[in-house]
Protein backbone atom coordinates (compact mmCIF):
# COMPACT_ATOMS: atom_id res chain seq x y z
CA UNK A 1 0.00 0.00 0.00
CA UNK A 2 2.86 2.35 0.57
CA UNK A 3 4.83 1.71 -2.57
CA UNK A 4 3.85 2.07 -6.17
CA UNK A 5 6.26 -0.65 -7.25
CA UNK A 6 8.66 -3.34 -6.07
CA UNK A 7 11.53 -1.04 -7.01
CA UNK A 8 10.26 1.68 -4.63
CA UNK A 9 10.03 -0.85 -1.78
CA UNK A 10 13.50 -2.14 -2.64
CA UNK A 11 14.89 1.44 -2.60
CA UNK A 12 13.53 2.05 0.93
CA UNK A 13 14.89 -1.31 2.12
CA UNK A 14 18.35 -0.38 0.81
CA UNK A 15 18.04 3.07 2.43
CA UNK A 16 16.98 1.58 5.75
CA UNK A 17 19.76 -1.00 5.77
CA UNK A 18 22.29 1.75 4.88
CA UNK A 19 21.08 4.06 7.61
CA UNK A 20 19.56 6.59 5.25
CA UNK A 21 16.09 8.16 5.53
CA UNK A 22 13.23 6.20 3.92
CA UNK A 23 10.44 7.68 1.84
CA UNK A 24 7.74 5.91 3.84
CA UNK A 25 7.84 8.49 6.67
CA UNK A 26 7.94 12.30 6.81
CA UNK A 27 11.48 13.73 6.49
CA UNK A 28 11.51 15.85 9.71
CA UNK A 29 14.71 17.70 10.69
CA UNK A 30 15.25 15.62 13.77
CA UNK A 31 14.74 12.34 11.76
CA UNK A 32 17.31 13.40 9.20
CA UNK A 33 19.82 14.43 11.91
CA UNK A 34 19.34 11.14 13.76
CA UNK A 35 19.92 9.11 10.59
CA UNK A 36 23.05 11.13 9.81
CA UNK A 37 24.38 10.63 13.36
CA UNK A 38 23.86 6.84 13.15
CA UNK A 39 25.73 6.66 9.86
CA UNK A 40 28.64 8.80 11.26
CA UNK A 41 28.82 7.77 14.89
CA UNK A 42 32.57 8.46 15.43
CA UNK A 43 32.65 11.79 13.66
CA UNK A 44 29.49 12.97 15.40
CA UNK A 45 30.82 11.81 18.77
CA UNK A 46 34.08 13.71 18.29
CA UNK A 47 32.28 16.81 17.08
CA UNK A 48 29.86 16.62 20.00
CA UNK A 49 32.74 16.31 22.46
CA UNK A 50 34.46 19.32 20.93
CA UNK A 51 31.24 21.28 21.05
CA UNK A 52 30.64 20.32 24.67
CA UNK A 53 34.23 21.33 25.54
CA UNK A 54 33.76 24.65 23.83
CA UNK A 55 30.50 25.30 25.60
CA UNK A 56 31.96 24.18 28.91
CA UNK A 57 35.01 26.37 28.39
CA UNK A 58 32.90 29.37 27.56
CA UNK A 59 30.76 28.74 30.63
CA UNK A 60 33.83 28.36 32.86
CA UNK A 61 35.41 31.50 31.43
CA UNK A 62 32.25 33.43 32.02
CA UNK A 63 32.06 32.12 35.58
CA UNK A 64 35.68 33.04 36.20
CA UNK A 65 35.12 36.52 34.79
CA UNK A 66 32.17 36.91 37.10
CA UNK A 67 34.22 35.76 40.11
CA UNK A 68 37.07 38.09 39.15
CA UNK A 69 34.67 40.98 38.91
CA UNK A 70 33.28 40.10 42.31
CA UNK A 71 36.83 39.91 43.74
CA UNK A 72 37.79 43.20 42.12
CA UNK A 73 34.70 44.88 43.52
CA UNK A 74 35.43 43.42 46.96
CA UNK A 75 39.05 44.62 46.77
CA UNK A 76 37.92 48.08 45.77
CA UNK A 77 35.48 48.13 48.66
CA UNK A 78 38.22 46.99 51.07
CA UNK A 79 40.60 49.63 49.66
CA UNK A 80 37.96 52.32 50.16
CA UNK A 81 37.13 51.04 53.65
CA UNK A 82 40.77 50.98 54.78
CA UNK A 83 41.36 54.41 53.30
CA UNK A 84 38.27 55.82 54.99
CA UNK A 85 39.25 54.28 58.32
CA UNK A 86 42.78 55.70 58.13
CA UNK A 87 41.40 59.12 57.25
CA UNK A 88 39.01 58.98 60.20
CA UNK A 89 41.89 58.15 62.54
CA UNK A 90 44.04 61.01 61.23
CA UNK A 91 41.82 63.84 60.11
CA UNK A 92 39.03 63.42 62.62
CA UNK A 93 40.01 61.68 65.83
CA UNK A 94 43.67 62.72 65.99
CA UNK A 95 43.06 66.34 65.05
CA UNK A 96 40.26 66.64 67.60
CA UNK A 97 42.47 65.56 70.50
CA UNK A 98 45.75 67.04 69.26
CA UNK A 99 46.17 69.66 72.01
CA UNK A 100 44.22 68.02 74.80
CA UNK A 101 46.17 67.46 78.02
CA UNK A 102 47.59 63.94 78.20
CA UNK A 103 47.00 63.18 74.53
CA UNK A 104 50.53 62.40 73.29
CA UNK A 105 50.36 58.62 73.78
CA UNK A 106 46.86 58.38 72.27
CA UNK A 107 47.92 60.50 69.31
CA UNK A 108 50.83 58.16 68.71
CA UNK A 109 48.55 55.12 68.73
CA UNK A 110 46.09 56.71 66.29
CA UNK A 111 48.78 57.91 63.90
CA UNK A 112 50.71 54.64 64.00
CA UNK A 113 47.54 52.72 63.15
CA UNK A 114 46.65 55.10 60.34
CA UNK A 115 50.17 55.03 58.93
CA UNK A 116 50.22 51.22 58.92
CA UNK A 117 46.98 51.18 56.92
CA UNK A 118 48.13 53.88 54.55
CA UNK A 119 51.54 52.29 54.03
CA UNK A 120 49.69 49.31 52.63
CA UNK A 121 47.97 51.59 50.14
CA UNK A 122 51.10 53.52 49.20
CA UNK A 123 51.86 51.25 46.24
CA UNK A 124 48.50 52.27 44.76
CA UNK A 125 49.11 56.01 45.18
CA UNK A 126 50.84 56.64 41.83
CA UNK A 127 48.56 58.88 39.81
CA UNK A 128 46.07 59.22 42.68
CA UNK A 129 46.61 62.79 43.88
CA UNK A 130 44.02 62.52 46.65
CA UNK A 131 45.66 59.42 48.13
CA UNK A 132 49.10 61.01 47.91
CA UNK A 133 47.80 63.98 49.83
CA UNK A 134 46.32 61.73 52.53
CA UNK A 135 49.62 59.89 52.87
CA UNK A 136 51.66 63.10 52.99
CA UNK A 137 49.46 64.76 55.60
CA UNK A 138 49.54 61.64 57.78
CA UNK A 139 53.34 61.48 57.65
CA UNK A 140 53.44 65.21 58.43
CA UNK A 141 51.29 64.76 61.54
CA UNK A 142 53.54 61.93 62.66
CA UNK A 143 56.57 64.20 62.24
CA UNK A 144 54.93 66.96 64.31
CA UNK A 145 54.15 64.49 67.08
CA UNK A 146 57.62 62.99 67.02
CA UNK A 147 59.80 66.08 66.85
CA UNK A 148 58.12 69.49 66.74
CA UNK A 149 60.39 71.37 69.15
CA UNK A 150 57.96 73.71 70.89
CA UNK A 151 54.68 71.77 71.08
CA UNK A 152 53.79 68.48 72.82
CA UNK A 153 56.03 65.88 71.19
CA UNK A 154 58.20 62.84 71.77
CA UNK A 155 61.58 64.48 71.02
CA UNK A 156 62.33 61.84 68.37
CA UNK A 157 64.01 64.25 65.99
CA UNK A 158 65.48 61.73 63.53
CA UNK A 159 62.15 59.89 63.21
CA UNK A 160 60.38 63.20 62.70
CA UNK A 161 62.79 64.15 59.94
CA UNK A 162 62.28 60.83 58.13
CA UNK A 163 58.51 61.28 58.15
CA UNK A 164 58.53 64.90 57.04
CA UNK A 165 60.89 63.94 54.21
CA UNK A 166 58.40 61.25 53.17
CA UNK A 167 55.67 63.88 53.29
CA UNK A 168 57.52 66.44 51.18
CA UNK A 169 58.54 63.76 48.67
CA UNK A 170 54.85 63.09 47.99
CA UNK A 171 54.10 66.77 47.37
CA UNK A 172 55.33 66.52 43.80
CA UNK A 173 52.45 64.14 43.05
CA UNK A 174 49.68 66.52 44.03
CA UNK A 175 50.84 70.01 45.06
CA UNK A 176 50.91 71.19 41.44
CA UNK A 177 47.38 70.01 40.66
CA UNK A 178 45.09 72.85 39.51
CA UNK A 179 42.27 71.57 41.71
CA UNK A 180 44.35 71.58 44.92
CA UNK A 181 42.35 73.05 47.77
CA UNK A 182 43.64 76.03 49.72
CA UNK A 183 43.69 73.93 52.89
CA UNK A 184 45.94 71.35 51.24
CA UNK A 185 48.21 74.11 49.95
CA UNK A 186 48.52 75.60 53.44
CA UNK A 187 49.38 72.20 54.91
CA UNK A 188 52.04 71.74 52.22
CA UNK A 189 53.57 75.04 53.39
CA UNK A 190 53.56 73.72 56.97
CA UNK A 191 55.41 70.60 55.81
CA UNK A 192 58.25 72.62 54.31
CA UNK A 193 58.41 74.84 57.41
CA UNK A 194 58.72 71.80 59.68
CA UNK A 195 61.38 70.31 57.43
CA UNK A 196 63.30 73.59 57.54
CA UNK A 197 63.08 73.68 61.34
CA UNK A 198 64.25 70.09 61.81
CA UNK A 199 67.06 70.45 59.30
CA UNK A 200 68.27 73.61 61.05
CA UNK A 201 68.15 71.87 64.43
CA UNK A 202 70.37 69.13 62.98
CA UNK A 203 72.81 71.67 61.54
CA UNK A 204 71.91 71.27 57.86
CA UNK A 205 71.49 74.94 57.05
CA UNK A 206 71.66 74.42 53.28
CA UNK A 207 68.67 72.07 53.24
CA UNK A 208 66.89 74.22 55.82
CA UNK A 209 67.26 77.32 53.67
CA UNK A 210 66.07 75.42 50.59
CA UNK A 211 63.00 74.15 52.46
CA UNK A 212 62.14 77.69 53.57
CA UNK A 213 62.39 78.89 49.98
CA UNK A 214 60.02 76.16 48.84
CA UNK A 215 57.59 77.17 51.57
CA UNK A 216 57.81 80.79 50.44
CA UNK A 217 57.03 79.77 46.84
CA UNK A 218 53.89 77.93 47.93
CA UNK A 219 52.91 80.80 50.25
CA UNK A 220 53.16 83.23 47.33
CA UNK A 221 50.91 80.93 45.30
CA UNK A 222 48.41 80.79 48.16
CA UNK A 223 48.49 84.59 48.47
CA UNK A 224 47.73 84.97 44.76
CA UNK A 225 44.73 82.66 45.13
CA UNK A 226 43.34 84.10 48.38
CA UNK A 227 45.14 87.25 49.56
CA UNK A 228 42.64 87.93 52.35
CA UNK A 229 42.37 84.39 53.69
CA UNK A 230 43.34 84.32 57.38
CA UNK A 231 45.16 81.00 57.18
CA UNK A 232 47.19 82.25 54.22
CA UNK A 233 48.15 85.41 56.12
CA UNK A 234 49.12 83.26 59.11
CA UNK A 235 51.55 81.23 56.97
CA UNK A 236 53.05 84.38 55.49
CA UNK A 237 53.62 85.74 59.00
CA UNK A 238 55.07 82.45 60.26
CA UNK A 239 57.48 82.34 57.34
CA UNK A 240 58.72 85.84 58.15
CA UNK A 241 59.49 84.69 61.69
CA UNK A 242 61.20 81.53 60.46
CA UNK A 243 63.32 83.54 58.06
CA UNK A 244 64.29 85.84 60.93
CA UNK A 245 65.40 82.84 62.99
CA UNK A 246 67.37 81.47 60.06
CA UNK A 247 69.12 84.81 59.53
CA UNK A 248 70.00 85.29 63.20
CA UNK A 249 67.46 86.23 65.85
CA UNK A 250 67.97 83.74 68.67
CA UNK A 251 70.90 82.44 70.69
CA UNK A 252 69.75 78.83 70.54
CA UNK A 253 68.56 78.61 66.92
CA UNK A 254 71.09 77.78 64.17
CA UNK A 255 71.48 80.81 61.94
CA UNK A 256 73.50 82.56 59.28
CA UNK A 257 74.59 85.33 61.68
CA UNK A 258 72.91 88.19 59.80
CA UNK A 259 71.38 89.68 62.94
CA UNK A 260 70.63 93.16 61.61
CA UNK A 261 68.58 91.73 58.71
CA UNK A 262 66.56 89.51 60.99
CA UNK A 263 64.72 92.28 62.83
CA UNK A 264 62.86 93.49 59.73
CA UNK A 265 61.37 90.04 59.23
CA UNK A 266 60.13 89.94 62.83
CA UNK A 267 58.57 93.37 62.24
CA UNK A 268 56.70 92.00 59.21
CA UNK A 269 55.58 88.91 61.14
CA UNK A 270 54.29 91.10 63.97
CA UNK A 271 52.34 93.34 61.58
CA UNK A 272 50.67 90.39 59.88
CA UNK A 273 49.71 88.76 63.19
CA UNK A 274 48.36 92.10 64.44
CA UNK A 275 46.16 92.14 61.33
CA UNK A 276 44.81 88.69 62.17
CA UNK A 277 44.01 89.69 65.76
CA UNK A 278 42.20 92.82 64.57
CA UNK A 279 40.10 90.79 62.15
CA UNK A 280 39.31 88.01 64.63
CA UNK A 281 39.90 89.32 68.15
CA UNK A 282 38.16 86.30 69.65
CA UNK A 283 40.59 83.79 68.11
CA UNK A 284 42.96 82.31 70.69
CA UNK A 285 45.17 81.05 67.85
CA UNK A 286 45.89 84.53 66.49
CA UNK A 287 46.57 85.91 69.96
CA UNK A 288 48.94 83.01 70.55
CA UNK A 289 50.72 83.62 67.23
CA UNK A 290 51.09 87.33 67.94
CA UNK A 291 52.75 86.37 71.24
CA UNK A 292 55.23 84.25 69.25
CA UNK A 293 56.26 87.30 67.26
CA UNK A 294 56.79 89.20 70.53
CA UNK A 295 59.01 86.43 71.89
CA UNK A 296 60.90 86.58 68.62
CA UNK A 297 61.36 90.34 69.01
CA UNK A 298 62.49 89.89 72.62
CA UNK A 299 65.04 87.22 71.70
CA UNK A 300 66.33 89.34 68.84
CA UNK A 301 66.72 92.31 71.20
CA UNK A 302 68.57 90.15 73.72
CA UNK A 303 70.95 88.80 71.06
CA UNK A 304 71.52 92.20 69.45
CA UNK A 305 72.12 93.94 72.80
CA UNK A 306 68.94 96.02 72.44
CA UNK A 307 67.41 95.38 75.86
CA UNK A 308 65.28 98.51 75.48
CA UNK A 309 63.40 96.64 72.75
CA UNK A 310 63.58 93.22 74.35
CA UNK A 311 61.86 94.07 77.64
CA UNK A 312 58.54 95.49 76.37
CA UNK A 313 58.26 92.67 73.81
CA UNK A 314 58.87 90.03 76.51
CA UNK A 315 56.29 91.62 78.83
CA UNK A 316 53.70 91.76 76.07
CA UNK A 317 54.38 88.14 75.15
CA UNK A 318 53.36 87.02 78.64
CA UNK A 319 50.16 89.06 78.52
CA UNK A 320 49.24 87.58 75.13
CA UNK A 321 50.13 84.01 76.04
CA UNK A 322 48.07 84.22 79.24
CA UNK A 323 45.15 85.63 77.27
CA UNK A 324 45.30 82.87 74.65
CA UNK A 325 45.42 80.16 77.34
CA UNK A 326 42.44 81.73 79.11
CA UNK A 327 40.49 81.81 75.85
CA UNK A 328 41.18 78.10 75.29
CA UNK A 329 41.68 76.57 78.74
CA UNK A 330 41.80 72.94 77.60
CA UNK A 331 44.71 73.46 75.21
CA UNK A 332 47.91 71.82 76.50
CA UNK A 333 50.07 73.62 73.96
CA UNK A 334 48.82 77.07 74.96
CA UNK A 335 49.31 76.25 78.64
CA UNK A 336 52.87 75.09 78.00
CA UNK A 337 53.72 78.24 76.07
CA UNK A 338 52.83 80.39 79.11
CA UNK A 339 55.90 78.89 80.78
CA UNK A 340 58.21 79.61 77.85
CA UNK A 341 57.06 83.24 77.75
CA UNK A 342 58.06 83.60 81.41
CA UNK A 343 61.38 81.92 80.76
CA UNK A 344 61.96 84.42 77.97
CA UNK A 345 61.18 87.40 80.20
CA UNK A 346 63.44 86.04 82.96
CA UNK A 347 66.36 85.99 80.52
CA UNK A 348 65.80 89.63 79.59
CA UNK A 349 65.43 90.69 83.24
CA UNK A 350 68.67 88.91 84.16
CA UNK A 351 70.46 90.69 81.32
CA UNK A 352 69.17 93.95 82.85
CA UNK A 353 70.49 92.91 86.26
CA UNK A 354 67.08 92.36 87.91
CA UNK A 355 67.82 88.81 89.02
CA UNK A 356 65.26 88.73 91.85
CA UNK A 357 62.30 89.46 89.56
CA UNK A 358 63.78 87.16 86.94
CA UNK A 359 63.95 84.28 89.43
CA UNK A 360 60.31 84.79 90.40
CA UNK A 361 59.27 84.57 86.73
CA UNK A 362 61.52 81.55 86.24
CA UNK A 363 59.90 79.75 89.18
CA UNK A 364 56.48 80.41 87.62
CA UNK A 365 57.73 78.78 84.43
CA UNK A 366 58.96 75.75 86.37
CA UNK A 367 55.58 75.31 88.08
CA UNK A 368 53.63 75.54 84.81
CA UNK A 369 55.82 73.00 83.03
CA UNK A 370 55.81 70.62 85.97
CA UNK A 371 52.01 70.67 85.80
CA UNK A 372 52.17 69.84 82.07
CA UNK A 373 54.45 66.87 82.72
CA UNK A 374 52.22 65.61 85.53
CA UNK A 375 49.20 65.64 83.22
CA UNK A 376 51.05 63.94 80.36
CA UNK A 377 54.21 62.00 81.27
CA UNK A 378 54.62 60.98 77.62
CA UNK A 379 55.15 64.62 76.59
CA UNK A 380 58.92 64.48 76.19
CA UNK A 381 59.25 68.07 74.99
CA UNK A 382 57.65 69.26 78.24
CA UNK A 383 60.06 67.08 80.22
CA UNK A 384 62.97 68.56 78.28
CA UNK A 385 61.74 72.11 78.89
CA UNK A 386 61.33 71.33 82.58
CA UNK A 387 65.09 70.71 82.69
CA UNK A 388 65.89 73.78 80.59
CA UNK A 389 63.91 76.23 82.75
CA UNK A 390 65.70 74.84 85.81
CA UNK A 391 69.02 75.32 84.05
CA UNK A 392 68.01 78.91 83.26
CA UNK A 393 67.48 79.51 87.02
CA UNK A 394 71.22 79.07 87.48
CA UNK A 395 71.84 82.47 85.95
CA UNK A 396 69.54 84.16 88.44
CA UNK A 397 71.06 82.25 91.37
CA UNK A 398 74.52 83.32 90.24
CA UNK A 399 73.37 86.94 89.90
CA UNK A 400 71.95 86.84 93.43
CA UNK A 401 75.22 85.51 94.85
CA UNK A 402 73.82 82.03 95.53
CA UNK A 403 76.67 80.34 93.67
CA UNK A 404 76.78 77.08 95.63
CA UNK A 405 73.07 76.58 95.06
CA UNK A 406 73.55 77.46 91.41
CA UNK A 407 76.34 74.90 91.01
CA UNK A 408 74.13 72.16 92.43
CA UNK A 409 71.31 73.20 90.07
CA UNK A 410 73.67 73.22 87.07
CA UNK A 411 74.93 69.72 87.84
CA UNK A 412 71.39 68.44 88.34
CA UNK A 413 70.32 69.91 85.01
CA UNK A 414 73.34 68.40 83.27
CA UNK A 415 72.46 64.97 84.63
CA UNK A 416 68.77 65.33 83.72
CA UNK A 417 69.15 66.67 80.17
CA UNK A 418 67.95 64.19 77.53
CA UNK A 419 70.70 62.81 75.34
CA UNK A 420 71.16 64.75 72.13
CA UNK A 421 70.41 62.99 68.86
CA UNK A 422 73.33 62.82 66.39
CA UNK A 423 74.15 66.36 65.23
CA UNK A 424 71.25 67.82 67.22
CA UNK A 425 72.62 71.33 67.65
CA UNK A 426 69.75 72.49 69.84
CA UNK A 427 70.23 69.86 72.57
CA UNK A 428 74.03 69.72 72.21
CA UNK A 429 74.16 73.45 72.84
CA UNK A 430 72.14 73.02 76.04
CA UNK A 431 74.50 70.30 77.25
CA UNK A 432 77.40 72.66 76.54
CA UNK A 433 75.55 75.48 78.34
CA UNK A 434 75.15 73.34 81.45
CA UNK A 435 78.84 72.41 81.38
CA UNK A 436 79.77 76.07 80.99
CA UNK A 437 77.74 76.98 84.08
CA UNK A 438 79.48 74.20 86.01
CA UNK A 439 82.80 75.73 84.87
CA UNK A 440 81.83 79.29 85.80
CA UNK A 441 80.48 78.45 89.22
CA UNK A 442 83.42 76.36 90.42
CA UNK A 443 86.41 78.05 88.83
CA UNK A 444 87.31 79.99 92.00
CA UNK A 445 87.12 76.91 94.22
CA UNK A 446 88.43 74.31 91.76
CA UNK A 447 89.97 75.83 88.59
CA UNK A 448 91.12 72.46 87.27
CA UNK A 449 87.61 70.98 87.40
CA UNK A 450 86.24 74.16 85.88
CA UNK A 451 88.70 73.94 82.98
CA UNK A 452 87.79 70.27 82.46
CA UNK A 453 84.08 71.12 82.23
CA UNK A 454 84.77 73.97 79.80
CA UNK A 455 86.94 71.73 77.62
CA UNK A 456 84.18 69.15 77.53
CA UNK A 457 81.74 71.83 76.33
CA UNK A 458 84.17 72.94 73.64
CA UNK A 459 84.77 69.36 72.45
CA UNK A 460 81.03 68.67 72.36
CA UNK A 461 80.34 71.65 70.11
CA UNK A 462 83.32 70.92 67.87
CA UNK A 463 82.16 67.34 67.35
CA UNK A 464 78.92 68.46 65.70
CA UNK A 465 78.80 67.70 62.00
CA UNK A 466 76.93 69.73 59.41
CA UNK A 467 77.22 73.32 58.30
CA UNK A 468 79.43 75.70 60.26
CA UNK A 469 76.65 78.16 61.12
CA UNK A 470 77.03 81.35 63.14
CA UNK A 471 75.12 80.24 66.25
CA UNK A 472 77.42 77.26 66.61
CA UNK A 473 80.50 79.51 66.35
CA UNK A 474 79.04 81.88 68.96
CA UNK A 475 78.31 79.03 71.36
CA UNK A 476 81.80 77.62 70.79
CA UNK A 477 83.34 81.06 71.37
CA UNK A 478 81.45 81.44 74.64
CA UNK A 479 82.55 78.01 75.88
CA UNK A 480 86.13 78.85 74.86
CA UNK A 481 85.91 82.10 76.82
CA UNK A 482 84.74 80.09 79.84
CA UNK A 483 87.83 77.94 79.38
CA UNK A 484 89.90 81.13 79.26
CA UNK A 485 88.60 82.28 82.64
CA UNK A 486 89.10 78.83 84.21
CA UNK A 487 92.69 78.75 82.97
CA UNK A 488 93.30 82.24 84.36
CA UNK A 489 91.89 81.18 87.72
CA UNK A 490 94.32 78.26 87.70
CA UNK A 491 97.27 80.50 86.93
CA UNK A 492 97.77 79.24 83.37
CA UNK A 493 98.27 82.62 81.75
CA UNK A 494 99.75 81.55 78.43
CA UNK A 495 97.10 78.88 77.83
CA UNK A 496 94.41 81.39 78.79
CA UNK A 497 95.69 83.90 76.21
CA UNK A 498 95.64 81.22 73.50
CA UNK A 499 92.06 80.33 74.42
CA UNK A 500 91.06 84.01 74.36
CA UNK A 501 92.55 84.40 70.86
CA UNK A 502 90.52 81.40 69.69
CA UNK A 503 87.34 82.86 71.21
CA UNK A 504 87.92 86.17 69.41
CA UNK A 505 88.49 84.36 66.13
CA UNK A 506 85.23 82.46 66.53
CA UNK A 507 83.21 85.56 67.40
CA UNK A 508 84.70 87.55 64.55
CA UNK A 509 84.58 91.34 64.32
CA UNK A 510 80.76 91.51 64.00
CA UNK A 511 79.57 89.36 66.89
CA UNK A 512 76.16 90.38 68.32
CA UNK A 513 75.81 92.76 71.25
CA UNK A 514 74.96 89.94 73.67
CA UNK A 515 78.63 88.89 73.62
CA UNK A 516 80.07 92.41 73.89
CA UNK A 517 81.38 92.18 77.48
CA UNK A 518 82.78 88.68 77.01
CA UNK A 519 84.47 89.69 73.78
CA UNK A 520 85.95 92.83 75.34
CA UNK A 521 87.29 90.79 78.26
CA UNK A 522 88.98 88.34 75.89
CA UNK A 523 90.34 91.17 73.76
CA UNK A 524 91.81 92.93 76.79
CA UNK A 525 93.54 89.72 77.86
CA UNK A 526 95.05 89.18 74.42
CA UNK A 527 96.17 92.80 74.02
CA UNK A 528 97.68 92.84 77.51
CA UNK A 529 99.65 89.64 77.02
CA UNK A 530 103.45 89.93 76.86
CA UNK A 531 104.93 89.94 73.38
Amino acid sequence: RRYASVDALAADLHAYLGGYPVSARPASRWYLVRKFARRNRLAVALASLAALSLVGGLAATRWQMHQAELARSAAERRFADVRQMANQLVFRYHDQIMNLPGAVAVRQALLDAAASYLDGLAAESAGDAALQRELAETYYRLAVLQGETFSPSQERVQSALRNVERATALLAGYAGQPGLTLAALNTAIDMWILRATLKARLGDMADSTDALQRAVQLADLARQRAPEDLQVISRLATLQGRIALSLGANLTHPSLGRVDEARGHWDQAEQLFEQLVRREPGSAEWVHQLAWSQIGQANWGLLAGRLDLALPAALRAIELRDRAAAMKPGDAHFAHQRALARNNLAGVLSALGDHATALARQDEAVAIIDASVEVDPSNKSAQRDGVLVRLARVRQLDGLGRRAEGLVAARQALAALPAAAPNDYYMTRWHAEALSWVARLQRERDPAQAAAAAREAVAMLKALEGDDHAARRWALARATEDLTQALLAGGQQAAAVDAAREALRLWGPQSPGYFKLMRERAKALVEGAPG
